[in-house]
């Protein structure tokens, strides 16, 4: 795709779970839908840090994440 010079972004909501690994990953906007997969997959592989709960707590969270595809 950076052959082909295209450029966008993509946003998706992720589950992140009481490990920090990401369990969920959905496709909320995508410039192009070739950037999807790639995405999707890309975030599958990210783990975080163990989420805590504002009591203390290890928690699941949802967050959306933005990626963007580039040419530089």
């Amino acid at each position: 795709l950076r052959a082909m010079g295209l450029t966008g972004k993509v946003v998706l909501k992720v589950v992140v779970d009481e490990t920090g690994s990401v369990t969920d990953v959905e496709t909320v906007q995508s410039a192009n839908p070739l950037f999807t997969e790639s995405a999707e997959r890309a975030v599958r592989q990210w783990r975080y840090s163990r989420p805590l709960a504002p009591g203390g707590g290890q928690c699941r969270v949802s967050l959306f994440v933005t990626l963007r595809f580039t040419t530089g």
